[in-house]
């Protein structure tokens, strides 16, 4: 690959003497050579970091879920956490994260329809926001019932 791209620049310096001494532009060929030097040096690297590299998606959150063969991907993130929860603080500060956002999600597909209690919805955040998260999955069972009985 790589003396097909220095066969390339080479050919595009020859191009470019050829079109500058056409023109009648007196080229310097070291200069010019130093230009198609930079340039090709540049294409390349960003060749090459191109691979690793992926576009930006902005509109992620704005699309549903696509459901696969494994179901939502929520549910195996929060199954994953939930198995690490026990050893790990870091893991439960997560689950906390993963509750408290599916809290919020159930809020915004209730809301205007009245049936959401802002009081029980109040307290419900407050338990998850500063009382310890139950690890058992008994416990959790049952908070997720009361986050979705909102």
């Amino acid at each position: 690959m790589t003396a097909r791209r220095v066969a390339t620049a080479a050919f595009a310096w020859v191009v470019g003497c050829a079109v500058a001494l056409v023109a009648g532009l007196h080229p310097s060929p070291p200069a010019l050579a130093a230009v198609t030097i930079a340039a090709a040096a540049l294409i390349w690297r960003l060749l090459d970091l191109s691979a690793f590299v992926r576009t930006p998606v902005w509109d992620a959150h704005l699309r549903p879920v696509v459901h696969g063969r494994r179901g939502d991907p929520r549910l195996t993130r929060l199954h994953r956490t939930l198995l690490a929860a026990r050893e790990s603080r870091a893991a439960v500060d997560e689950l906390r994260t993963v509750l408290l956002a599916v809290l919020d999600e159930r809020l915004r597909d209730h809301r205007g329809s009245g049936r959401p209690d802002p009081g029980r919805a109040a307290e419900l955040r407050r338990s998850l926001t500063h009382e310890p998260l139950p690890t058992d999955p008994a416990a959790l069972g049952a908070l997720l019932d009361r986050i979705e009985s909102l």
